[in-house]
């Protein structure tokens, strides 16, 4: 018995419960019951405990002038509990947003207006095993639409995407629906995308209320950011949603944490949002400084706080030749110099204590020498006593020639000697002061271990990164200049902590002199540290009484006329016109053409529409002809008379 269940399954699947599944025959439904173990073996292994998809996102509408605007970027907790989604190997992915056709429409219905997923995780399109009841077997869909895009938390609509992309109409109720979705990379898995049903919103795009008016729109920026401080970063408000600015002052500051990793201190930076009018902290601990989308909105606007990566932001020649270059010699893959020069703390193995935010431009001086290096004057000054240490000290010499040069055999990147041995001499750009600075030689083969700095050419036959090559390094130390040693940086500089700020391995450009005059500067990434804050004043929503008064005339009556339906209606028994630009408080007496009140409707609401169900103070549909609406506005001091005409569709009432 046990045996023949399979074909009766297979045989109850192409007959169904009740009748034939529609597609499914006997040879297709094996197919089916195929799909259908793959999903109970993922309840077996998951202990029938389902994956669920993330939790709904919570869109809040705003309605602005033939304009929608969804964000669900408002509640922090909410977009956690979501974006940090990860249920059984099902982990977020992104989001869809949805336009339907009414309140009560399935996904099947929808027309999707945008999709919002990880950025560049390789995660796009997601393809999934579905089953087809048109044809009758399982194939291959593309279910989610992702393209590496990067989150985004809001969206303005602006078309209509049911109808054409034709251009939003004021006064008309729209739906949509915001869902997150999940993704499961197991091959095995099917479904391997879950998202969470649709919750349905309701919006109605309109011109501002009476007397309301928004001084910026949405994607607007405010440009009045007041910075103090010394880094490159910058904060941007956004408006997302005009309605909601408050007219408050904000302040963005930072804090730094310091974390022991095994290459030594990283140092992190967050920043912090703050209601300076309120004395209110709205968003802390926020990480993201890149400045794309990926922030939260709050008081309706997206503050966009950036800075730069740590490290070298680039180079100048401010006077002269350049001498160095970034050929053959960008094999450690630092940040600036195409690969050749970099932050110290990064690439030196964390034998820096100069983190990432106390780097300064520097500018370099080069003196005058001969093509092989020596100086043009013995005692020029611009030349540095510098730090001269060697690699694989406690090693042979690797040429007869650097037996003189190797003064202390000791291990790692031995210190040999202090003397005038660099050309150049290096500034701190933001402080004058002149600064400590020294370089490695290399006991290789390809070494040129002679007791000055005088790297290869591009040309040469090593890279300036092999570990048999030159090697010839220059390093720039956070410490003022002096012709006296300084003991700290008499060391190993492979094993010991030192305030190099830093490292460059460039090659020489051509093989060519130094000359006098000759300049070159590094330029440093100023990051954003606890010194720097931001500050702006967000613009303010006004209400205005007396533009309040004066905007009522534009109240008005649609459609009109009515003409045996209203194509807002969903059927027979929800007849209706809609009255648009209200103040808050109105009353609405409307009248035959006999001067008879037939219907009085009093509107207490924030919103400007109110509706008129064209029947009259019984209930009664009212007969077609035209009508008087008078329309009073207590608050305001102010009336307001329109003409209606109603044309009433024929019907036979089966109900009363």
């Amino acid at each position: 018995r046990w045996r023949r269940l399979p074909v009766r399954i297979v045989d109850r699947l192409s007959r169904g419960a009740g009748g034939a599944i529609p597609g499914v025959s006997r040879l297709t439904a094996i197919g089916l019951l195929g799909f259908f173990d793959k999903s109970a073996q993922l309840a077996y292994d998951n202990f029938f405990q389902l994956p669920s998809p993330p939790p709904a996102p919570k869109p809040v509408v705003t309605e602005l002038d033939r304009e929608i605007v969804l964000n669900w970027g408002n509640d922090i907790a909410s977009v956690h509990a979501t974006e940090t989604s990860d249920n059984r190997g099902f982990k977020f992915q992104g989001y869809n947003v949805y336009q339907l056709p009414s309140a009560s429409s399935s996904i099947s219905d929808a027309a999707r207006v945008a999709t919002f997923d990880i950025a560049a995780d390789g995660v796009t399109r997601i393809t999934d095993q579905v089953f087809d009841p048109s044809i009758g077997v399982v194939a291959s869909k593309i279910v989610q639409l992702g393209t590496d895009s990067g989150i985004k938390r809001f969206i303005s609509i602006r078309n209509d995407a049911l109808r054409g992309n034709t251009p939003l109409v004021n006064g008309l109720r729209y739906y949509y629906a915001v869902t997150a979705y999940s993704y499961n990379s197991d091959p095995n898995v099917v479904p391997n995308n879950l998202e969470n049903p649709l919750v349905i919103v309701t919006a109605v795009p309109h011109n501002p209320n009476p007397g309301t008016r928004y001084p910026l729109g949405y994607g607007d920026t405010v440009n009045a950011v007041s910075h103090t401080g010394g880094s490159d970063g910058t904060a941007t408000p956004l408006i997302v949603d005009p309605t909601r600015l408050t007219g408050h002052v904000y302040k963005v500051t930072f804090d730094t944490l310091t974390e022991m990793t095994e290459h030594g201190p990283e140092v992190h930076t967050f920043w912090n949002l703050r209601d300076e009018t309120a004395s209110h902290i709205l968003l802390s601990h926020q990480s993201n400084q890149t400045g794309d989308d990926d922030y939260l909105v709050t008081d309706g606007l997206q503050v966009r706080v950036a800075g730069p990566p740590p490290g070298m932001k680039g180079f100048e020649i401010p006077n002269g030749e350049r001498r160095w270059t970034f050929s053959n010699a960008d094999g450690l893959g630092m940040e600036g110099f195409s690969g050749a020069m970099g932050m110290a703390f990064n690439n030196w193995l964390g034998t820096t204590s100069i983190t990432p935010d106390k780097l300064h431009n520097v500018l370099i001086k080069l003196a005058a020498t001969d093509s092989t290096g020596v100086l043009a004057t013995a005692n020029d000054t611009t030349a540095s006593f510098g730090y001269r240490y060697l690699r694989r000290a406690s090693a042979a010499p690797a040429q007869p020639a650097f037996a003189p040069f190797i003064l202390n055999p000791g291990a790692g990147y031995a210190f040999q000697i202090y003397e005038r041995n660099m050309p150049f001499a290096a500034y701190d750009a933001e402080t004058g002061r002149r600064l400590m600075v020294g370089f490695l030689e290399n006991n290789a083969v390809g070494g040129r271990v002679d007791g000055k700095y005088w790297p290869d050419t591009q040309d040469g036959p090593y890279s300036n990164s092999d570990v048999d090559g030159p090697r010839e390094w220059f390093f720039i130390f956070d410490v003022p200049y002096s012709e006296t040693p300084d003991p700290s940086l008499q060391v190993d500089i492979l094993n010991t902590t030192v305030p190099m700020m830093w490292f460059c391995a460039p090659n020489r450009r051509g093989d060519v002199a130094f000359s006098a005059g000759d300049e070159f500067l590094i330029q440093a990434n100023h990051l954003n540290t606890p010194a720097d804050e931001f500050t702006f004043t967000a613009p303010n929503v006004t209400n205005d009484p007396a533009l309040a008064k004066a905007d009522v005339s534009q109240i008005n009556v649609f459609p009109n006329p009515y003409y045996g339906v209203n194509t807002e209606e969903l059927n027979k028994y929800q007849r209706f016109v809609t009255f648009n630009h209200l103040p808050q408080r109105a009353t609405i007496r409307i009248f035959n053409l006999a001067g008879v009140n037939v219907k009085t409707i009093e509107k207490n609401s924030t919103s400007q529409f109110e509706r008129w169900d064209l029947a009259n103070e019984s209930g009664l549909p009212v007969g077609s002809g035209l009508f008087i609406a008078h329309i009073d506005m207590p608050d305001l001091g102010a009336t307001k008379i329109l003409k209606l005409a109603i044309v009433q569709e024929q019907q036979i009432l089966d109900r009363f």
